[in-house]
């Protein structure tokens, strides 16, 4: 009786610790394994198509483990995830684009403003470069953002949420 407890709540569901537990467990060895094979086969010099390829393998990977976990361990919808299009996804997300970036400028020019950042344009790869380095770097940035954003508060937090436990994911 006193493992059950240890397992379980009264409903027979399994503790919100375990449920996370397992699905860290079931995130970190494909994880690991997928960087492993990424690195023999990405050159090392360019470590931004390493840290591209990683960001979305994981991204990918916390997306359809925490839909499994949720539809194992809860029986929850893929959607309960938050990871669907649901309607006005795109005013939320082009808000959050918009907030995001007008608080970056702001800290950004805080930062010039007190002399923290000097900023000086290298025009001698011409306007091509710098435009193709904005975008490329809002690339990676998404990425890497979506792949926390998806493990840190994806199934981990949703599920010590639904326990009454949200401070402690948090």
């Amino acid at each position: 009786m006193r493992m059950n407890y240890f397992l379980f709540v009264k409903n027979g569901t399994l503790r919100s610790g375990w449920r996370a537990a397992v699905f860290l467990l079931f995130f970190i060895l494909p994880a690991t394994l997928f960087s492993l094979a990424e690195t023999s086969l990405i050159n090392s010099e360019n470590g931004t198509l390493f840290f591209a390829v990683n960001s979305f393998g994981l991204l990918v990977l916390s997306i359809l483990l925490g839909g499994i976990a949720g539809k194992l361990f809860e029986n929850l919808p893929f959607k309960a995830l938050g990871a669907s299009f649901t309607n006005g996804w795109l005013k939320h997300f082009s808000l959050g684009i918009v907030i995001g970036a007008t608080t970056l400028c702001l800290a950004v020019l805080i930062a010039y403003l007190f002399g923290g950042e000097k900023f000086e344009l290298n025009l001698a790869d011409g306007d091509g470069a710098i435009v193709w380095s904005l975008v490329v770097s809002l690339g990676v940035f998404a990425l890497g953002a979506a792949w926390e954003e998806a493990f840190f508060r994806g199934y981990i937090l949703q599920t010590f949420d639904r326990s009454g436990l949200a401070w402690l994911a948090i």
